[in-house]
Order: structure tokens, then C-alpha cells, then sequence
């Protein structure tokens, strides 16, 4: 469909000479877009280039560590061997329902979380924690939360399979509860230390 663009006034048309340029009708979502854009100013830009100039840095550096270790094991750098090809899965392996895979998946992560909880722990007594690890953690959680909520008990068979993955459920939940106030006390203690 041809646009009629005799509509919209031209630059310098109009009476007043305030008035900016028209310009064809945007969509909604693109004029909300274009107005909440953020501008950078010229102390985030500044950072920004820093930023830059740390990382452009770091990499001439190791870039220049890798042509040394290169120069002294003889000439050019080891090569990566390819990835090595997918073993085929036995036939008769027994295979876990969806629940209780993402049960074992949600006790996973959860170890890893109590891992890096107790990590952080001891780093904030050395001095050495970061904040960014926090951030990770509570990660962690909410992707916890997020299998947790995920898991359907109504596909498992009545019986004992379907009590201990409710035992299993309970016992995480349990954890979450416990391990958001954790994080937020450690989140509190890093921001005193620092």
C-alpha cells in the first residue's frame, strides 16, 4: 500500500521554527524504545574506554605469554585436538523419568551451591571475597527454584519411587528457604569487608 507522504510537513514548512523535522509514524514499542534509550555520559564513557584499555591489556599480555611458551617448547603452539565424537548410549541402560532427572539435576546444582557458599565463607575470612560470586550464587538459586517448580510428582507411579522424590523435593525446598537468607547475610558481611 503506497504512502501518502504529502501528510507530513517538510522541514521549514511549518510556522513554527521550533518544531523538529516529521517523520513517518513508528510503531508504539519502537517510539517507547527510542525515548527510555539510555545516554552515556562522559564519566561512563570514560569508564567504559578504561575498561577497554584493561581488557586490550590483558590480552597483549597473554598473547605475549602464549609467543614466549611457544618460542621455548619449540617453535609453534600445541595444537587442540578436535573434540572427540559422542559415545552412543547403552540400549540397556535404564532411563530415569523426568522427575526424578530433574531432582537429580536440582541436587546438583544444590551441592554446588553449598560448595560456593562455604567457599565464599572462607574467602570473606582471607580478605579475597568478591561480590560478582554472590550474584553467581543467587543465580544458583533462582535456577534452583526454577527446576523445583518444574517437577511434577502426578507423572510418578504411587509407591515408594514417588515418597522418596517427595522426601528428595522437600529437603531442597527446605534448602532454598535457608540459603536465601544465608546469601543475603554473606552479601551484607563482603560489602562491610570491602
Amino acid at each position: 500500500m503506497p504512502v501518502d507522504y504529502s501528510k507530513f510537513d517538510k522541514v521549514g514548512d511549518s510556522d513554527d521554527d521550533t518544531a523538529a523535522p516529521a517523520r513517518p509514524h513508528q510503531p508504539p514499542q519502537q517510539e517507547a524504545r527510542a525515548a527510555a534509550a539510555p545516554v552515556a555520559s562522559d564519566d561512563s564513557r570514560a569508564e567504559i574506554d578504561k575498561l577497554k584499555a584493561a581488557k586490550r591489556k590483558a590480552r597483549e599480555e597473554r598473547e605475549q605469554r602464549e609467543a614466549a611458551a611457544a618460542a621455548a617448547g619449540g617453535g609453534e603452539p600445541a595444537a587442540v585436538p578436535p573434540p572427540a565424537a559422542p559415545t552412543p548410549a547403552p540400549t540397556d541402560e535404564v532411563v530415569e523419568s523426568e522427575p526424578l532427572a530433574l531432582l537429580r539435576r536440582a541436587e546438583a546444582i544444590k551441592e554446588e551451591l553449598a560448595t560456593g557458599m562455604a567457599t565464599f565463607e572462607e574467602a570473606l575470612t582471607s580478605g579475597e571475597a568478591e561480590l560478582k560470586d554472590i550474584s553467581t550464587m543467587n543465580g544458583l538459586v533462582g535456577k534452583l527454584q526454577g527446576l523445583l517448580d518444574s517437577v511434577s510428582l502426578g507423572d510418578l507411579e504411587e509407591g515408594a519411587e514417588r515418597d522418596d522424590a517427595r522426601a528428595r523435593r522437600k529437603g531442597l525446598n527446605s534448602f532454598v528457604e535457608e540459603a536465601m537468607p544465608a546469601l543475603s547475610s554473606l552479601r551484607s558481611k563482603a560489602a562491610a569487608a570491602k
